[in-house]
């Protein structure tokens, strides 16, 4: 097997998250927020929602036609000076429904760094909520929002939490990298073959990295001396995610997504589909700038069901 690094010069910008708005939830890991179990007006509190610190956002179940909710009677608000939402874990944040007299946009942060800011609402007011998701697949581990004031309401708020790595099995120790740290890698999505909901998120890179994805059926420990700091964890035939959409590069946070399609894994000159009961490892490699080189995060497998 060669792995050319030289051909990371192609790569693309990670692959985010993807499907239709608050479709039923394709794992245990989603969590929907529709704030209609918080009566009355006030803080909301400390681990609701299975989010750590609401910092300074209150609820409200007061109707204020200016503000209308996306669904129920219930919204949430931010006072001024603002506190972010700390979520305690790492977590995909997907979508939120916004009301708003001014522009409108979250800003997303992952380990003290500003890692993606969305799209921006315009002005609505008095009309219907407007979805804003994220379009961003990596982790993040609070989030705030930016505009010039705190004339706006947010409604049925949604994102991924609740897991270590998501799920699967991780195996094989990864060498610390340029950030301090040995990579990872998580899965995000459902294990169910059929359900093709699979991305992958390597993370704990370092910062503006190019790196690809690999896989294989079998486990494997390959020391990659002269080519790599640390050894590919993968055995028999290796697969690359290797098409320019698919060689990614790593943000401030120091991670990277890429959602696959489990109908269509690389093998040999064509492509296979997953199928229930297969059992998948999964890694990614990326370059790094200890000895000039390149690196590998920790290895994952799943038993698709």
């Amino acid at each position: 097997m060669r792995l050319a690094l030289a051909a990371l010069a192609l790569a693309s910008l990670a692959g985010t998250l993807s499907g239709p708005l608050f479709a039923a939830p394709q794992s245990p890991y989603y969590v929907y927020l529709d704030f209609e179990d918080l009566t009355g007006a006030g803080a909301i509190p400390a681990d609701y929602g299975t989010v750590d610190d609401w910092g300074s956002w209150s609820h409200s179940d007061v109707l204020d036609p200016n503000y209308p909710p996306a669904s129920g009677a219930v919204t949430i608000t931010s006072s001024l000076p603002q506190a972010p939402i700390q979520f305690g874990e790492d977590v995909v944040f997907e979508v939120a429904a916004i009301v708003t007299s001014e522009p409108f946009a979250w800003k997303l942060y992952y380990q003290g760094q500003l890692v993606h800011t969305t799209a921006t609402v315009q002005p609505n007011l008095g009309g219907a909520a407007t979805y804003l998701p994220s379009g961003y697949g990596g982790f993040v581990d609070a989030i705030e929002f930016e505009t010039s004031g705190n004339a706006f309401a947010v409604d049925d708020l949604q994102f991924v939490a609740g897991f270590d790595g998501g799920f699967g099995q991780p195996y094989c120790t990864a060498l610390p990298n340029a950030s301090g740290l040995p990579g990872r890698i998580s899965f995000l999505g459902s294990p169910i073959a059929a359900d093709n909901d699979f991305t992958l998120v390597a993370s704990d890179l370092p910062v503006n990295e190019f790196g690809i994805f690999v896989t294989s059926r079998e486990r494997g420990f390959i020391p990659m001396t002269g080519i790599s700091n640390g050894p590919l964890c993968l055995g028999g035939e290796v697969r690359r995610f290797f098409m320019a959409s698919q060689i990614l590069l790593s943000d401030a946070g120091g991670q990277f997504s890429l959602q696959i399609d489990l109908t269509a894994i690389p093998e040999g000159l064509g492509t296979v589909r997953v199928m229930a009961g297969e059992t998948w490892r999964f890694q990614s490699w990326f370059r790094d700038p200890v000895m000039d080189g390149s690196n590998f995060t920790d290895a994952r497998e799943i038993t698709f069901s």
